[in-house]
């Protein structure tokens, strides 16, 4: 894990929004869709994709670039949590799998 990239990951991840409701207005601002329930296809993953982050794992816990480990910043993290937990509160975010 390189200092480097935790903090260009809490950079981007900061700015989608400082509440789990901001982070989901600003994904749908963007038209990032993801799946519920798969690591590398929720909303949060799609959008650090889109950043050119090579993402293989994201949970509420962490992500995973290229088999490092990363510290996923709590507001990102309960986002995750929340849409997997409760995708129908998201259904605008909702996407099927590609």
């Amino acid at each position: 894990m390189t200092e480097a990239m935790q903090n260009h990951l809490n950079d981007l991840l900061a700015e989608l929004g400082e509440n789990v409701e901001a982070v989901a207005a600003e994904l749908e601002r963007r038209e990032i869709r993801g799946v519920p329930g798969v690591p590398d296809a929720c909303p949060i993953a799609r959008y650090l994709k889109t950043r050119d982050v090579r993402v293989t794992y994201v949970s509420g816990m962490f992500i995973e670039v290229l088999g490092e480990s990363y510290d996923m910043p709590d507001t990102a993290g309960d986002f995750v949590g929340e849409f997997d937990e409760d995708p129908d509160r998201f259904a605008t975010l909702v996407a099927l799998l590609p």
